[in-house]
């Protein structure tokens, strides 16, 4: 039964392989995959500007979903009149393999997006595990199915990264206008307006270093490289937040009468 469960596995992956093919008239896989909207234009656009940004990718992924739910359905059907061909017990209509997908409309959360795509390398690793102990041909397959589910996986993790981006640039701003706010509130606190701007020049450079680096990333192909260069520019936003919330943490109530004395 586990045999053919996963022969029934390979078969699936091999037609989604099959329709990201140029020649193949559902080749437009690969691109429903790709945003519309470029990071350039989201760098330069205003707070308003970039929510309704996000609320067109939603909306663009929902109707992707929706898509792909129908070209599921027809793999499926494929599937199963390939096993009736071959005399197998499986009743038509009977669905065998489910291709990996978010439930429901397309998740704007980030950490929903790499839970998915832990779930797709869990599989990829188990058709792995699998393909130490069979045939030739079928380890073959096994192997191409596995990367295969790698791939989406990545696809996944790139598209949480490119949210989080949107989030953590709001969330810069919004700490960025309160630190302004406050050093104007607090000049006549020199030390803690000396503080705060060294830590603010530590923020601004980090988040200088993300953005160029997610700027460079967007031009590659390689979508393991740039999922890589994600991960660096991550590091630098989360050094950039960090730093901003030491800076705010200046203007603690505690901290500034424990200042008072200095002064």
């Amino acid at each position: 039964m586990k045999t053919v469960y996963t022969l029934v596995m390979v078969i699936a992956i091999q037609v989604i392989a099959m329709c990201q093919t140029p020649g193949n008239q559902t080749g437009q896989v690969s691109k429903l995959l790709s945003p519309t909207i470029k990071r350039s234009s989201v760098k330069e656009a205003s707070k308003e500007e970039r929510s309704e940004m996000l609320a067109k990718r939603i909306e663009e992924l929902n109707s992707q979903i929706k898509t792909l739910e129908s070209l599921k359905d027809e793999i499926n059907t494929e599937i199963n009149q390939f096993f009736l061909a071959k005399n197998t017990d499986v009743q038509p209509g009977v669905e065998t393999f489910i291709i990996p997908t978010t439930s429901g409309a397309a998740s704007s959360n980030p950490d929903q997006l790499l839970k998915d795509a832990s779930d797709l390398t869990r599989k990829a690793n188990e058709l792995r595990d699998e393909a130490r102990t069979a045939g030739e041909e079928m380890k073959k397959q096994l192997l191409i199915s596995s990367q295969n589910f790698i791939e989406m996986a990545v696809l996944k993790q790139i598209e949480a990264s490119e949210l989080a981006w949107i989030v953590t640039q709001e969330k810069y701003n919004r700490n960025k206008e309160e630190i302004s706010t406050l050093l104007f509130n607090y000049s006549d606190k020199p030390y803690i307006c000396a503080q705060v701007n060294y830590l603010v020049s530590q923020a601004t450079y980090a988040m200088q270093m993300a953005t160029e680096i997610r700027e460079e990333a967007k031009e590659l192909t390689d979508n393991a490289v740039k999922l890589g260069n994600y991960g660096n520019a991550e590091e630098n936003e989360f050094i950039a937040l960090n730093k901003q919330e030491e800076a705010l943490g200046y203007f603690g109530t505690s901290y500034v009468a424990s200042c008072k004395k200095k002064f």
